[in-house]
C-alpha cells in the first residue's frame, strides 16, 4: 500500500489534470461540485502529496452521489508558487476557514479521509472545528499512520536542509521508492512540498490527544513498517466505542409526519434506510415518503424503500397493524424511533372540574406513556430478530418540575422509568434502548397542546430554541453512539443533576417559574401529529 508511488508515477498528466478542478477555496478543489449532495467527503494527502491523488482518477468507481473534496496544501501544482505552511495551527485555522460555509450546511453531513500525514492533519482540523463549536465529521477514514504520539517512520528526523540527492536517498530508504523520489527531473517539483511537510511535523510537538466522538475507521498493511497493525491499534483510544448506522439498516418512525420524526426520516433516506413512517395524517405522510424517496434515489442505497402506514399509537388496532406492515416490507427492524408525543400549556389550577382535568391529562397518559408502550410491545419481536436498539425522544422536562406542563411532565417520567427498567429485563436479549431529552425544540408540539392554554409566540426572544435540524444531528449521534440517556443541550445534564441537590435545585424550579411566566398568552386548538 503505497499511495506515495501512485501518486507520482505520472506527474505531468496529474499537474494538468489540476488545472481542471474546480475551487472551493484555495486549499478546497474538487473534480465537481454537486448540486445536492449525499455526504462531502474532505480527502487530505500524504506528505509532498498534492490533491491529484484523490481526483485523478481515484474516485471514479465510487458513488456519484459523493462530493469529493481534496486539500490542495501549499507549495505544489496549481499554489506552487506559494511557501508551505510549516505551523500546524496555523495550517488547521486556515483549512477550516474554507470548511465553514460548507460545515454550517447542516442537510450535508462530511467525512474525512486522510492518509499518512494527511491523517494528522485531518485529526488537528476537526479539533479546530471543534473549537469553533461546528458539527463534527460523521466518519473518520485514516490509513498509513498510527495515532498521534505513536512512533512511527517519521519520528526519527530526516535533514531537510541536505542536498537534493542526500535527502531524496533518505527519503528512499526510509519511506520507500517512487518516480518523484527516483527521477532527477522531477526533484524541483516534488522535493519543496516534501520538504516543507516534513518540517511540519517536526516542528509539531503538541498533537491533540483528546478522542474525539466520532466513528473512526483506520487501514493498516501487512509487512509496511509505516502501517503495521500495531499502530493501526494506536487509535483506539482515540474514539469512543461507537457504531456507524449502515446504508441499508431498517429503520421505523412514529409521528414521521412532521417536526422532529419528519427531518429523522430524511436524514436516513439521505443514508438509504428502508423506512417505515407513522402518523396520523395521510397527507403529510404521503408527502415526507415523496420527499424521502427522491432522497433514497441519490442515496448509497438507491433500491431501499420507504413505506406509510397511518396510525394512531393510542389505538391497540392499530399499532397491530402497522407492525404486521412492518413485518411484512422490512422483516426485522434495526431502529425503531418513539416520537409521537403530545403536550400541554396549562395549570393545574385552570382545570375547574374532573372532566376538565382528564380532558387534558388522558391524552398525555394515552400518547407519550400507553402510545409507546403499545408501539414497543407490537415491535419487539421485530427488534429482537437483529438485536435491534430502541429510541425514546423523549423531554428535558421529564426530569424537571417544568410549570404549565404537569401532564406532560408526568407521562415523560413514566415513559422514562418504563425504559429504564426494560433497558434492564431486554439487556441480555441484546437490545440497546437509548433516551434522548431535548430542550426547547422548534417543533410543533408547544403550539398544539391539548385543549388550549397559553404557549409561546413563534418569534419570542426570550427563548433560545433549538432548530429541529440541530436537534436531530444529535439524536443521530446518541443513536451511533447508543447512549443510556442523552440530554441536548449537555447543560440539560448539568440541570438534571443540579435539580437533585438541596437549595441548587429551588434555584432551578425559579429560572423555570421566570421563564414560563414571560410567555404570552395565544389559544391553541390543534394537537401534534400522533
Amino acid at each position: 500500500m503505497n499511495w506515495l508511488l501512485k501518486n507520482h508515477s505520472e506527474p505531468e498528466r496529474i499537474h494538468q489534470k489540476a488545472i481542471h478542478l474546480e475551487n472551493y477555496g484555495k486549499y478546497l478543489v474538487t473534480p465537481e461540485k454537486k448540486q445536492q449532495p449525499v455526504i462531502r467527503l474532505y480527502c487530505f494527502p500524504f506528505a509532498g502529496g498534492t490533491a491529484s491523488v484523490f481526483t485523478h482518477g481515484w474516485s471514479e468507481p465510487l458513488p456519484q452521489q459523493i462530493e469529493y473534496i481534496a486539500i490542495q496544501l501549499p507549495g505544489r501544482q496549481s499554489r506552487i508558487d506559494e511557501l508551505c505552511v510549516t505551523d500546524i495551527r496555523k495550517l488547521t485555522r486556515q483549512i477550516v476557514d474554507e470548511m465553514e460555509p460548507l460545515i454550517k450546511d447542516k442537510a450535508v453531513p462530511y467525512a474525512f479521509l486522510g492518509h499518512s500525514l494527511g491523517t494528522l492533519i485531518a485529526w488537528e482540523c476537526a479539533h479546530e472545528i471543534r473549537r469553533r463549536k461546528l458539527v463534527l465529521p460523521l466518519h473518520f477514514l485514516f490509513s498509513g499512520r498510527g495515532a498521534p504520539g505513536a512512533s512511527d517512520s517519521y519520528q526519527t528526523p530526516v535533514d531537510i536542509k541536505s542536498s537534493d540527492k542526500e535527502f531524496a536517498d533518505i527519503c528512499v530508504s526510509r519511506f520507500g521508492p517512487s518516480q518523484a523520489l527516483l527521477d532527477k527531473q522531477l526533484w524541483p517539483l516534488s522535493l519543496p512540498p516534501l520538504r516543507g511537510d516534513l518540517e511540519l511535523y517536526y516542528r509539531t510537538d503538541k498533537w491533540h490527544m483528546r478522542a474525539l466522538p466520532v466513528p473512526l475507521t483506520v487501514w493498516g498493511a501487512h509487512g509496511d513498517p509505516i502501517s503495521q497493525e500495531s499502530l493501526v491499534e494506536t487509535w483506539e483510544t482515540f474514539t469512543p466505542s461507537t457504531h456507524t448506522i449502515p446504508a441499508n439498516s431498517r429503520v421505523v418512525i412514529t409521528g414521521g409526519s412532521s417536526g422532529i420524526g419528519e427531518e429523522l426520516a430524511k436524514r436516513f433516506a439521505k443514508r438509504g434506510a428502508n423506512l417505515l413512517l407513522l402518523a396520523r395524517r395521510k397527507e403529510e405522510l404521503e408527502r415526507v415518503a415523496e420527499e424521502c424517496r427522491k432522497l433514497i434515489e441519490q442515496s448509497p442505497s438507491p433500491t431501499s424503500t420507504c413505506t406509510i402506514v397511518v396510525t394512531d399509537v393510542t389505538k391497540k388496532e392499530s399499532v397491530i397493524q402497522a407492525a404486521a406492515v412492518a413485518e411484512n416490507t422490512l422483516h426485522s427492524v434495526d431502529y425503531l424511533f418513539l416520537n409521537a408525543g403530545v403536550s400541554m400549556d396549562l395549570t393545574f389550577d385552570d382545570l375547574a372540574t374532573l372532566d376538565e382535568l382528564d380532558a387534558v391529562f388522558r391524552p398525555m397518559i394515552d400518547v407519550n406513556y400507553f402510545g409507546c408502550l403499545y408501539v414497543t410491545k407490537a415491535f419487539a419481536p421485530l427488534l429482537k430478530k437483529n438485536k435491534g436498539q430502541l429510541i425514546l425522544i423523549s423531554t428535558g422536562s421529564g426530569v424537571l418540575g417544568l410549570p404549565r406542563r404537569s401532564g406532560y411532565v408526568a407521562s415523560k417520567h413514566a415513559v422514562q422509568g418504563f425504559m429504564n427498567s426494560l433497558r434492564n429485563e431486554w439487556k441480555e436479549q441484546g437490545i440497546t434502548i437509548t433516551t434522548v431529552c431535548p430542550g426547547f425544540v422548534e417543533t410543533g408540539i408547544r403550539t398544539a397542546s391539548v385543549n388550549g392554554g397559553r404557549a409561546k409566540e413563534a418569534m419570542d426572544p426570550e427563548r433560545n430554541l433549538m432548530s429541529v435540524q440541530d436537534c436531530v444531528t444529535h439524536i443521530v449521534k446518541a443513536t451511533e453512539q447508543r447512549r443510556k440517556t442523552y440530554h441536548i443541550p449537555f447543560s440539560g445534564q448539568i440541570g438534571a443533576y443540579v435539580y437533585q441537590i438541596p437549595i441548587l435545585g429551588d434555584i432551578v424550579d425559579s429560572v423555570l417559574r421566570g421563564k414560563m411566566n414571560r410567555e404570552k398568552a395565544i389559544p391553541i386548538t390543534e394537537k401534534k401529529d400522533l
